[in-house]
């Protein structure tokens, strides 16, 4: 069961036919009420709980070294999805989100900061370099996240991952010849929960994938364009 919002209760006291000395009695009384129920009776509001994903980052077993120096931008995210609300769809053309949830960034900062730690853990590249770097490097990967978030089948839910992926070669002159790789990956995690705990988790599963799909088709992209090897 998704959780719904809760909306207080109209604490306002209906007017009453009272002589003047009681009606400012009662207007004071009204309005302490009404600042109770604006306030939810003195309670704090609900904690808004973080969530990211975990995986382990991929392994590299066989995959040739290349010496080059990789940036990944900060990736994009398509303006439906751009928001750390924890989004998930039920019926077509609409969206929802799971109340007092948010991941703790948006999409596009998502995908692409654990592409940085992955491609540095495997270390088949001389440096990875994040946007902020103003180092330079040869090659670029840049991307758009399309789609993030949960799609509901009954009673269970599963993520949804669409990405975008752009490789450049910032050496190599003309759009044709800088552009080595433009692929898109599109992504289902398992079936969990609905809720914001299992979307999480299924994300983290598809976000697994992603990670090690891109790995490759980078790895092998960026070794052929150093040693002209098809």
């Amino acid at each position: 069961m998704k959780a719904e919002r809760n909306l207080a209760p109209s604490c306002v006291p209906k007017p009453l036919l009272v002589p003047a000395a009681a009606a400012l009695a009662t207007a004071c009384l009204a309005a302490l009420v009404l600042t109770g129920c604006l306030t939810g009776g003195g309670e704090p509001p609900p904690e808004i709980r973080h969530h990211v994903v975990e995986y382990e980052p991929p392994g590299a077993v066989g995959l040739e070294p290349t010496g080059a120096v990789i940036k990944v931008d900060r990736f994009l995210t398509s303006p439906a999805y751009d928001t750390p609300e924890m989004l998930y769809r039920t019926e077509p053309y609409e969206r929802r989100s799971y109340n007092y949830h948010r991941w703790l960034a948006d999409p596009g900062q998502i995908v692409s900061s654990y592409l940085v730690r992955d491609l540095r853990v495997v270390e088949l590249f001389r440096a990875v370099l994040p946007a902020r770097s103003m180092d330079p490097a040869r090659f670029r990967l840049a991307g758009e996240v399309e789609e993030f978030l949960e799609v509901d089948s009954d009673d269970r839910g599963a993520a949804r991952l669409v990405v975008q992926i752009m490789l450049w070669d910032d050496d190599a002159e003309g759009i044709a010849g800088s552009l080595l790789m433009q692929s898109r990956y599109s992504l289902s995690g398992p079936e969990r929960s609905q809720t914001a705990e299992g979307l999480a988790a299924s994300m983290s599963k598809a976000m697994g994938e992603l990670s090690a799909r891109v790995l490759r088709d980078v790895h092998r992209a960026v070794l052929e364009a150093r040693t002209g090897r098809h």
